[in-house]
C-alpha cells in the first residue's frame, strides 16, 4: 500500500501498482515514481504504462516538464535521465501540458490514439513521433510482443558506439581495425534527430558478437524487425544490400539470418539457416525501385506458426516517409523454420560478417528495432495479406 509522498526507485524489472479507482500503472526498468495523490504521480525518470478503466478516468502523471491527464484511455510515458520525455496514446485520449519550472501550464495539447509525441528537456515545442506500444510492458504475462533491441542510430558524429536504448544494452561497435563510424550527422525520417550513414563500404558496419545469454534472447519462431532505410548500394545487387545480419563463422559457412534488398527491382528479401541446416532465401516478387534520398520504413515479421517444419509465415511491408501506404507489401507462406541464434556469432546492420567485403548497406538507416512476437498491427497486416 503506497500513501501520499511515497517514493518507488525501481533499478530493474518490472511492477504493477493499482489505484484505489482502479487505474493500472506499470513500471519497467531503471524508474523513479512519487505517489502525489490518490490519482496523481510525478515520474521522474523511467517508463510507465498506464491503463485507465472509465471509472479512473481523470489519473494524472506528471513529469518534470509536463503533465498528462487522462480522458479514458491506456498510454505510455517515458522520461530519459536527460528529462526528455515522450507519451504515446496507445487507446483514447489524453491531455498532455507543457509546464514551466512553476508548474504552470505554458501549452496544452489533446492527443488522440496512436499518436506520440517528444519533448526535449529545454524544448518548448512538442514534436511528433511514431507510436511505439511495444516499448511498454501493458500486462504482466510472458506472450505479449518484447522489444529485444532499439538501435537509434542517432549518435554524435564520428562516434563509435551505437547504444541499444532497450533494457538489454545490446550496443553495437565499429570495427576495431580499419573501422570507421558511420555517424556523419544526416538527415533523419521522421522527426528523429539524425541517422546513421551512408554505410559506403565494409568498414562502417555497426556490429556486436553475442554471448551465450545474448543470443537466447533473439527468439527466431516468432519476431519483428521495423527500420528506417534509404539508398541502398547502387554498385552491388541482391543480398550485398544487407540491412540486419547474422553469421557464426566458426560453425556456419554462410549466413544465419540476413535482411536484405535489391537496390535496383526494389525487391525486399531474407536467407536463414532452415532447421535441415540449408541455407534458403526468399524475396518479395513486386518490383518497386527505391527512390533516391527518400527514406522507406520497412517491416519484417516471421511466424514459425505451428510445430510443423514448413509452415511458417513471413510479411514484407516497405512504406515511402510521408505516405500513409505501402508501396511494397506482400506475405510469403510455407516457409521453413529458421535455426536459433548460436552463440558466439556476429549481429551486424549495414553489413554482414567482420571479413566479408562486399556485403554493405551504401546508404542510410535509422531506427532499427527488434521485437520477440508481432506487435497487433503488425499481425492484422500479416493476416489481410494472406488473404
Amino acid at each position: 500500500i503506497l500513501h501520499v509522498g511515497d517514493q518507488i526507485h525501481l533499478n530493474a524489472g518490472i511492477i504493477e501498482l493499482e489505484t484505489i479507482t482502479g487505474a493500472k500503472v506499470i513500471l519497467k526498468g531503471v524508474s523513479h515514481l512519487t505517489l502525489v495523490q490518490a490519482d496523481q504521480f510525478m515520474l521522474d525518470e523511467g517508463n510507465l504504462f498506464a491503463h485507465v478503466p472509465p471509472q479512473s478516468q481523470g489519473l494524472t502523471v506528471d513529469t518534470p516538464t509536463s503533465r498528462v491527464v487522462d480522458l479514458g484511455t491506456s498510454f505510455g510515458l517515458i522520461v530519459t535521465p536527460t528529462r526528455e520525455t515522450e507519451v504515446h496514446v496507445l487507446q483514447g485520449l489524453v491531455r498532455f501540458d507543457l509546464v514551466n519550472s512553476s508548474r504552470e501550464t505554458t501549452i496544452t495539447r489533446d492527443l488522440t490514439e496512436n499518436t506520440a509525441v517528444r519533448v526535449q528537456a529545454d524544448s518548448r515545442k512538442m514534436t511528433r513521433i511514431i507510436s511505439t506500444p511495444e516499448l511498454f510492458v501493458q500486462n504482466i504475462v510472458p506472450d505479449q510482443p518484447r522489444l529485444i533491441a532499439h538501435w537509434k542510430l542517432n549518435e554524435r558524429e564520428t562516434s563509435q558506439t551505437a547504444q541499444d536504448s532497450g533494457d538489454n544494452l545490446l550496443h553495437l561497435n565499429i570495427l576495431n581495425k580499419q573501422g570507421q563510424s558511420p555517424f556523419t550527422g544526416c538527415p533523419a525520417p521522421q522527426n528523429i534527430t539524425s541517422a546513421a550513414g551512408p554505410f559506403e563500404t565494409q568498414y562502417h558496419k555497426l556490429f556486436r558478437t553475442l554471448s551465450e545469454q545474448e543470443a537466447a534472447l533473439f527468439d527466431m519462431r516468432r519476431f519483428t524487425i521495423e527500420l528506417w532505410a534509404r539508398n541502398p548500394n547502387i554498385k552491388q545487387q541482391g543480398d550485398s544490400d544487407t540491412l540486419f545480419h547474422y553469421r557464426n563463422t566458426k560453425l556456419h559457412s554462410t549466413s544465419q539470418f540476413n535482411l536484405f534488398t535489391d537496390d535496383h527491382s526494389g525487391t525486399l528479401g531474407f536467407g536463414f539457416l532452415d532447421s535441415d541446416n540449408r541455407y534458403v532465401s526468399f524475396q518479395t516478387k513486386k518490383t518497386v525501385p527505391w527512390e533516391q534520398d527518400r527514406w522507406y520504413h520497412i517491416v519484417f515479421t516471421y511466424d514459425a506458426n505451428t510445430a510443423a517444419p514448413h509452415d511458417s509465415i513471413v510479411s514484407f511491408t516497405r512504406t515511402p516517409e510521408f505516405s500513409s501506404r505501402p508501396d511494397l507489401q506482400q506475405t510469403l507462406t510455407d516457409i521453413a523454420d529458421i535455426t536459433p541464434l548460436t552463440p558466439g556469432g556476429v549481429l551486424a546492420i549495414g553489413g554482414s560478417t567482420l571479413t566479408d567485403i562486399s556485403r554493405h548497406w551504401g546508404g542510410d538507416i535509422s531506427d532499427v528495432r527488434f521485437i520477440n512476437g508481432i506487435p497487433a498491427r503488425y499481425q492484422r497486416q500479416q493476416n489481410s495479406n494472406s488473404k
